[in-house]
C-alpha cells in the first residue's frame, strides 16, 4: 500500500492520499513565534468515501467542521494525533487523546548520521524500528530478520515522474497503519532538521555536495571480537590499540593511546563529556566535547555540540583524535541506552508492585 505525499520534502505539513487519490491524511504544522526550533504537528484522519475535496492550506478543517450544510458537517474528520517538537525537553505525543513522551514511547538505539534508530511497541505487541537513513526513514519489524514494514519513497521524475510516498508493506491493520503514519511524521521531521543542520549549521547558507573528501577509515563494531580501526589501508584491533586503566566506571575505564606524535593520550569515559588528557603527570588537557546548547531561557549562547581540540597540534594526530573520539563515545552512548532501558524496566516493575 501506498499512501501518497502531496508534499515530500514537508511530510509533516501535508496531505497523504490512497492509491486512488482519496485523501487519508493530514498532517499541519504551527511553528510556535517565539522559538522557531519548537513546534506542533497535528496529524488528522479522513475516513474514506466521505467525498472531501482537500486542499493544501490550512483552512479545510473550520471549512467542513462549520459548513453550513448538513452533509458536509456530518463529515468525519479525526484529530489522530499532536507531535510537539521541543528544544529541550523530549518531545510529546498526544495519540488518540492519550499522552506519551518520547523518551517513554520510543527506545533509542544505533547512533547513525542524523540520529538513533527509534524503537517502539505496535498494538500487536510486536517490536518496530524507524531507521533514520540518510536521505530517508524506512522501519523494520525489530527482529533478527528485519523485515521491511514501511519505508518512505522521495519523489521521482523525469520519463515516469511518481509523487513521494510512504509505502506500508504487507498486512496491516487500521490501528497499526495510524501508529505507522504518526511515527513516520515525527521520525522523518526529526531527521530532515538534522540533515538541513548538517548543511546549512546554524544559519549558514550554501550546499557542501561540491566539497572534495578523502575517506579517512572504517571503525568496525563488534560484539564477540574486539573492535577494529582500519585507517589508511591498516588494520589494528582495540585490544592492540589501547591499553585499560582506572576503575570501571559507568561508561569504562579510561583508554590510553599512543599518538603520530610518540606521545601517549588518555581518553576519560567518566562522564556525559569525554575528554582528552596527555598520559603524564601535569595531565594537560588536549581535546573535550561540548554539548549543543539551543540557547534556550538565554542560559547559553546557541551553538552546535563540538570538539574542541587545544593547543598546536598536526593535522594527522587530528584525525587520531577524531576517530577515537567518535569510537569511545558511541561506545559511551550505547552504555547510556542500556542504563536507560534498566531504568525504565525497574521503573514499571516498581509501578507495578504498587499497584499489586
Amino acid at each position: 500500500m501506498h499512501l501518497f505525499l502531496a508534499n515530500n520534502t514537508k511530510v509533516w505539513d501535508t496531505i497523504f492520499r490512497t492509491e486512488d487519490d482519496q485523501p487519508a491524511y493530514r498532517t499541519v504544522e504551527t511553528i510556535k513565534k517565539s522559538h522557531a526550533n519548537q513546534s506542533t504537528v497535528d496529524v488528522f484522519k479522513i475516513p474514506p468515501g466521505q467525498g472531501i475535496t482537500v486542499t493544501p492550506d490550512q483552512a479545510w478543517i473550520n471549512e467542513y467542521k462549520l459548513a453550513e450544510d448538513e452533509s458536509l458537517r456530518r463529515v468525519e474528520i479525526i484529530d489522530l494525533a499532536r507531535i510537539r517538537i521541543r528544544a529541550i525537553h523530549p518531545d510529546e505525543l498526544t495519540i488518540n487523546g492519550k499522552f506519551f513522551k518520547a523518551n517513554d514511547f520510543y527506545t533509542k538505539k544505533h547512533m547513525r548520521t542524523y540520529g538513533r534508530d527509534r524503537i517502539w511497541t505496535g498494538p500487536d505487541g510486536r517490536e518496530y524500528r524507524w531507521k533514520m537513513g540518510d536521505d530517508n526513514c524506512t522501519m523494520y519489524l525489530n527482529d533478527e530478520a528485519k523485515t521491511v514494514v514501511a519505508k518512505h519513497h522521495h519523489e521521482q521524475t523525469g520519463d515516469d515522474p511518481k509523487p513521494g510516498s510512504l509505502e506500508i508493506i504487507g498486512p496491516t491493520t487500521e490501528e497499526l497503519t495510524d501508529l505507522i503514519v504518526i511515527t513516520f511524521v515525527h521520525i522523518e521531521k526529526l531527521r530532515a532538521e538534522r540533515e538541513q543542520d548538517t548543511y546549512e549549521p546554524y544559519g549558514a547558507k550554501g550546499s557542501m555536495f561540491h566539497l572534495r573528501v578523502e575517506e579517512l577509515g572504517t571503525i568496525k563494531i563488534q560484539d564477540l571480537a574486539p573492535d577494529e580501526y582500519n585507517i589508511r589501508q591498516k588494520t589494528i584491533t582495540t585490544k592492540e590499540f589501547y591499553k585499560k586503566e582506572g576503575f570501571a566506571l559507568l561508561y569504562g575505564r579510561d583508554r590510553i593511546w599512543t599518538g603520530p606524535d610518540g606521545r601517549q593520550y588518555r581518553w576519560k569515559q567518566s562522564g556525559v563529556k569525554p575528554e582528552l588528557y596527555l598520559n603524564d603527570k601535569a595531565e594537560t588537557l588536549v581535546a573535550k566535547y561540548h554539548r549543543e546548547h539551543s540557547g534556550f531561557l538565554g542560559i547559553h549562547e546557541a551553538c552546535p555540540a563540538s570538539l574542541e581540540i587545544f593547543g598546536p597540534t598536526t593535522p594527522e594526530l587530528v584525525d587520531w583524535i577524531l576517530i577515537t573520539f567518535i569510537h569511545l563515545d558511541r561506545l559511551r552512548a550505547d552504555t547510556e541506552d542500556e542504563v536507560n532501558d534498566i531504568n525504565k524496566a525497574n521503573l514499571k516493575s516498581n509501578i507495578k508492585s504498587l499497584g499489586s
